[in-house]
């Protein structure tokens, strides 16, 4: 039976693991990143500035990788994944300062989906939805509707099956309506 670890959360909408007993929650609407532990208790380590939540936008995405979170979130004038040191240790955690990773995929209010994930090659997988726009998820050139796979510096993977095919360099997948998942398995398999 499930058990009830935290409550009262506004919009949580993705976890990140730091250990097994900490997890990290995003709350969509105010940026807050929130700790939780297994024993229920919850703290704000820090807030995503410049979280724009209107309609579907807002703090989304989250994903822990050697000491870092990953954090991808909507502006007034973009999506974007960024990176921030997790500074102390479970029960004291906190973000250091934001590095840019990825900027400029566009941003709308429905239809605004955004997850990310580490494989086991290491490289940053981001799933950005087609913003009810349709036709760019088609479109080899655009970045909506789409998985893109990354390097840790944002610059598109080697190895992108499409990219020969005239795609984007950073799109591994395209077609897709609205992607609120996603996610490897040990074989480096994309679901």
């Amino acid at each position: 039976a499930p058990t009830v670890v935290a409550e009262g959360l506004a919009a949580p909408w993705d976890i990140a693991f730091v250990d097994a007993d900490t997890a990290l929650v995003s709350q969509r609407d105010s940026g807050d990143v929130i700790e939780v532990s297994s024993d229920g208790t919850k703290r704000v380590i820090g807030v995503i500035e410049d979280v724009d939540a209107r309609g579907e936008a807002g703090l989304h995405g989250l994903a822990v990788h050697d000491g870092y979170l990953y954090a991808y979130y909507g502006t007034t004038e973009d999506n974007r994944v960024d990176r921030f040191e997790l500074t102390g240790e479970s029960g004291t955690l906190g973000l250091g300062q934001r590095e840019e990773i990825v900027s400029g995929l566009p941003i709308g209010n429905v239809h605004n989906g955004g997850r990310i994930a580490f494989g086991p090659d290491g490289k940053l997988w981001i799933s950005s939805s087609e913003r009810q726009k349709f036709t760019p998820a088609q479109d080899p050139k655009a970045t909506l509707g789409k998985v893109l796979r990354l390097n840790l510096d944002g610059t598109p993977a080697a190895g992108n099956p499409l990219a020969a095919k005239g795609f984007h360099p950073a799109v591994w997948s395209y077609g897709h309506r609205n992607l609120l998942g996603v996610a490897l398995d040990g074989q480096g398999r994309l679901w």
